[in-house]
């Protein structure tokens, strides 16, 4: 038994490090590239749960509630290979984060997430260097540098192996959490890895991920001040979020930054098309993968008035995206979810790292790439075990 725990935990240690070098390790599966660190934890999870079949499982009843919603969508959707290439991104999560629960207490994360950072760190100066020293862009994953060009300063950003620095950012943001809270002592090597992680940030210029840090730090301190609100946080902060950003979108405010009006403008034309819609539809929404179909047929996007989209993109934000395909039901479930887990968590801090990575959805296009959040998987599982 002992020593299966120690492969298993090896594979899933040393796999979540591969999947930081996320690009440069890509496997070409046709419809999409698949990461190898992702792909070895896919191959080695039937093992796993097979060697450590005695251990005990976590139920995780929200998530498996929206999993089977997701699958419910079925019929309705209009193209069933979009529906199916969904449904996979969603069950690969699935597969991960079920294997890494199996799994999670017999590795070490305290230094799996000292790796991941390191890792970041270099490949993040490395292609920082080659971009603005020696004026030579990283092309990873069959994408050369005419991507970059007329997308601003995108590709003079600090990215590491990751195809756009918000990717690079949301991955460093969520192993530095990880990083700091497994940590019961810092030393200088620390201090010195905490702070070239903070320049890495500075480098990608990832403004949402100091408000992430901004609020983590700030709900954490108003949930030690207000204990009885401290499990109430996360679900409210995170409800207090969906309504500000739904009214500055149909505020019509003229936003100077053009990723911030482009998600405004969406969230107010989905939010009109809601509005329109039968209680029915209002409430279970259009299907789930049906985006891409009706965001080209009704010009929802600004990306639509260029030129039609693929019928699997989900746009640059998933809040409006999971309103329109499965409706008001969806965004109840995430708050059931949220409220779930902080009336269970014994640590405020951690159901407050959840719902910050559920406030990312405001900006990301955060879907097909939770599966590489493998700190939000040991979090959750850390949240749902018995004895926290």
């Amino acid at each position: 038994m002992k020593n299966n725990t120690i492969k298993a935990g090896t594979i899933i240690g040393l796999s979540s490090i591969l999947i930081c070098l996320d690009s440069l390790l890509k496997i070409n599966l046709g419809s999409f590239h698949l990461q190898l660190g992702v792909a070895t934890i896919l191959l080695a999870s039937p093992l796993i749960f097979l060697s450590l079949k005695s251990e005990p499982t976590t139920l995780d009843a929200t998530y498996f509630v929206l999993l089977i919603y997701i699958c419910l969508n079925f019929p309705f959707a209009i193209n069933k290979d979009v529906f199916l290439t969904g449904l996979s991104y969603v069950l690969i999560f699935t597969i991960l984060y079920k294997t890494i629960g199996r799994v999670s207490r017999f590795i070490n994360w305290e230094r799996v997430s000292t790796f991941a950072l390191l890792t970041l760190i270099i490949t993040g100066f490395f292609q920082y260097s080659l971009i603005n020293i020696f004026d030579h862009q990283l092309e990873l994953r069959g994408i050369d540098a005419s991507y970059y060009q007329h997308k601003g300063n995108l590709g003079y950003r600090m990215r590491g192996f990751f195809l756009e620095p918000n990717w690079f950012g949301l991955t460093l943001f969520s192993w530095s959490f990880l990083f700091i809270y497994k940590k019961a002592s810092f030393s200088t090597i620390d201090f010195l890895i905490l702070l070239l992680t903070a320049v890495c940030i500075y480098l990608s210029e990832n403004r949402l991920i100091y408000i992430l840090y901004l609020y983590i730090i700030t709900m954490f301190f108003f949930s030690k001040r207000a204990e009885s609100l401290s499990k109430l946080v996360p679900v409210l902060s995170v409800s207090v979020a969906i309504f500000i950003y739904i009214l500055l979108s149909i505020s019509g405010l003229d936003l100077t930054d053009r990723s911030a009006a482009a998600r405004t403008y969406t969230m107010a034309q989905t939010w009109n098309v809601w509005i329109e819609s039968s209680l029915i539809e209002k409430i279970f929404g259009y299907g789930f993968s049906n985006w891409g179909y009706y965001s080209n047929l009704w010009e929802l996007s600004w990306s639509n008035y260029r030129f039609d989209q693929a019928l699997t993109r989900r746009d640059n934000a998933e809040i409006y995206v999971f309103l329109f395909e499965m409706g008001l039901a969806s965004i109840i479930l995430f708050m059931v979810d949220l409220f779930f887990i902080g009336k269970k968590s014994k640590k405020p801090i951690l159901p407050i790292f959840i719902s910050s990575i559920y406030i990312s959805s405001f900006f990301y296009p955060i879907f097909n790439f939770l599966f590489y959040l493998i700190p939000m998987m040991v979090v959750r599982h850390e949240i749902l075990k018995k004895n926290q």
